[in-house]
């Protein structure tokens, strides 16, 4: 690309400009936004990072006990329909475990940027509800 083509001052200026209209159409939302829909927008981000680790979390802690528990009774059971259904738990269970384990990597960064800096995501949600946001 050759760069005599583009006028690099235009593309800036312009750049600059709808990002400045941007920024204006959020402040002019925050400063409409009523302190009890701020406190809620906080609230609901708070409650959202918290509810996103509820789920990886509990598997990775149910999990591993129920694949124990089933691969010590399909080791114990005398019968070969319940030994195979304990083994198949078992392998279910581990791959619950697994599953788990990649949706907390998955979930823990945006739940920790959550906790950080609420604030953002607040007035994100805010936005998209204004339809401003993606």
């Amino acid at each position: 690309m050759d760069s005599t083509n583009v006028n690099w001052v235009e593309l800036a200026d312009k750049a600059l400009t709808m990002g400045q209209s941007a920024v204006s159409e959020l402040i002019t939302l925050v400063k409409t936004a009523t302190p009890e829909v701020w406190e809620m927008a906080l609230r609901q981000v708070y409650a959202d990072a918290l509810g996103g680790l509820v789920l990886p979390l509990t598997l990775l802690i149910v999990m591993p006990f129920i694949s124990k528990q089933c691969w010590i009774r399909c080791s114990e059971t005398t019968s070969e329909g319940m030994g195979f259904f304990y083994g198949g738990m078992g392998v279910v269970s581990v791959v619950g475990t697994v599953v788990g384990l990649v949706c907390s990597a998955v979930s823990l960064e945006l739940c920790i940027k959550s906790l950080i800096n609420p604030n953002y995501y607040a007035l994100l949600k805010i936005a998209k509800i204004a339809g401003l946001g993606q």
